[in-house]
């Protein structure tokens, strides 16, 4: 048995057709399923309310003839994203949102979803889709700034039944300790004090883009730029004690179509494997990718769509 699963992530501003013609592209090389793991939406493209932006990928993602699964990220906001997904879930039978399913179980591979984020875009802080370890339960919270959703990173504990056969399918990868070649790299820059930014406080430790990071010390604010593994290290933990050993991601540009293994060492595509930690796609850079499972094991082929 094989399954193919074109992979899309991070597409924030990218033109709408662009998507739908990843969709084609990747549905051109086999691929069966189509995953849509977060950053669906984001810096706003002009001429289309965020509403009108999901609602044009999404209705083409219905009318693909595909299995689509749609998952948030570190970009969308709850009051938002939720309505848009869910109606179009309800219109179209190939649209499967994680929120709702969280766990799909084939004969020789399980897929669980860990939706949302350990860091919040501005635009969403206190209103998008957060996860962290805690003492909570999975569900919509109220905050100051509206609606959020806070999800546990304990329930992967009772979603994965058996750790050979799983895929956790999340936004963020996991911690690791090898910034050369693991997925979670980033370039970044980070306040080593308060400073006003444009009239608006901004705390010490806070993070920006590799760009963004740049231009700010150029205009000689207190920013200091780094390049390291910044996954999360509760999924670490997580991972290494429920024997997890695949994984897809995004979140982090600068790691887009890189693959390793538990160890952190590159991963060769197109090989089939038991282990993959895979960064697959940057859609506002055109890059995609085509996950294959077949038999429990994984391989991966990085595209460009350019």
């Amino acid at each position: 048995m094989e399954t193919k699963y074109g992979i899309i992530s991070d597409i924030h501003r990218v033109h709408p057709d662009g998507v739908i013609n990843a969709m084609s592209v990747l549905k051109s090389k086999g691929a069966q399923k189509i995953i849509l793991n977060g950053d669906i939406t984001g810096d706003q493209f002009p001429g289309l309310s965020e509403d009108d932006y999901l609602v044009y990928v999404l209705t083409a993602a219905g009318t693909s003839g595909l299995e689509v699964y749609v998952q948030p990220g570190s970009h969308e906001k709850v009051a938002r994203f939720e309505p848009v997904v869910r109606t179009l879930a309800s219109r179209h039978s190939n649209i499967i949102y994680t929120l709702a399913e969280r766990k799909i179980e084939l004969p020789d591979h399980h897929l669980v979803f860990l939706p949302g984020s350990d860091w919040m875009a501005g635009d969403a802080m206190g209103q998008g889709y957060h996860f962290e370890k805690g003492d909570f339960k999975t569900g919509f919270y109220r905050t100051d700034a509206g609606h959020t959703l806070m999800a546990n990173t304990e329930d992967l504990k009772r979603y994965v039944t058996d750790p050979q056969k799983t895929i956790v399918v999340c936004h963020v990868p996991r911690k690791f300790h090898n910034p050369d070649d693991a997925v979670d790299m980033a370039y970044f820059g980070e306040s080593v004090k308060n400073f006003k930014l444009d009239g608006r406080p901004v705390e010490a430790g806070s993070v920006f883009p590799g760009p963004v990071g740049e231009r700010l010390v150029q205009m000689g604010a207190p920013v200091l730029m780094k390049r390291e593994n910044r996954g999360n290290e509760d999924l670490e933990s997580l991972y290494e004690g429920l024997g997890i050993t695949k994984s897809v991601s995004g979140h982090f540009h600068e790691s887009v179509h890189r693959a390793n293994d538990r160890n952190g060492r590159h991963v060769e595509p197109r090989a089939f494997a038991n282990e993959l930690f895979w960064n697959a796609s940057y859609m506002d850079g055109m890059k995609a990718g085509i996950l294959t499972v077949k038999d429990g094991r994984v391989a991966y082929e990085n595209v460009d769509l350019v």
